[in-house]
């Protein structure tokens, strides 16, 4: 996925994008990322969404999500 790795989302917000690789029962390469909230302290839980897309979409779809989700301090992964 393009775009910048590190960002901000509002005001105080900052985020780390981390894209990964997995590899389904067939052995398929699916892309992924994870946006992880770097003004949070590693040591604290944070609550999660996963976000899947119908098959016919892409990760990119969960952008809108991000501005709402992240400032509220849950993490998205896609």
């Amino acid at each position: 996925m393009k775009g910048d790795e590190n960002f901000k989302i509002g005001d105080f917000t900052e985020v780390t994008r981390i894209d990964f690789e997995i590899n389904n029962k067939r052995e398929q390469a699916l892309q992924c990322s994870f946006y992880d909230i770097s003004s949070i302290p590693q040591t604290e839980e944070i609550p999660c969404v996963v976000f899947l897309h119908c098959n016919s979409g892409s990760r990119l779809e969960v952008k809108p999500l991000l501005e709402i989700l992240l400032p509220m301090g849950i993490a998205v992964a896609c």
